[in-house]
């Protein structure tokens, strides 16, 4: 019994981190799957990794616009893919050394596990 609370204690204080701590911890998880080429960004990419059921989870950008938004969730909704709203389009893009990026897919589920968790940490 005393080895599922240590178990539980790690989870415990990652719901106490601060929101730009956990950011950061979510741009290091993306910048990793960026070397790996286990992420695809950009519009017609990302479209297409949906399209091709390669996706596992996509992010999209917290300011991005709402018809953008809303295009996002329909073509992930038709691939059968989880959509989180996290980070600003400038925070996104230069986590993973690109520009501004309204979306960006996860294709490996390695690195969608890792980059789930510091999502839904609220």
């Amino acid at each position: 019994m005393a080895s599922k609370t240590k178990e539980t204690a790690p989870a415990a204080a990652e719901n106490l981190l601060p929101q730009e701590e956990r950011e950061r911890r979510l741009a290091f998880a993306l910048s990793l799957a960026q070397k790996a080429g286990a992420l695809q960004s950009g519009e017609w990419a990302v479209q297409s990794a949906l399209g091709n059921h390669k996706a596992v989870l996509l992010l999209v950008a917290a300011d991005a616009a709402p018809n953008t938004k809303k295009d996002w969730y329909y073509y992930a909704d038709r691939a059968g893919v989880p959509v989180y709203e996290t980070m600003t389009t400038l925070r996104l893009g230069s986590a993973i050394g690109k520009g501004k990026r309204s979306a960006v897919a996860v294709l490996n589920r390695s690195f969608a596990g890792m980059v789930e968790k510091w999502v839904k940490i609220k």
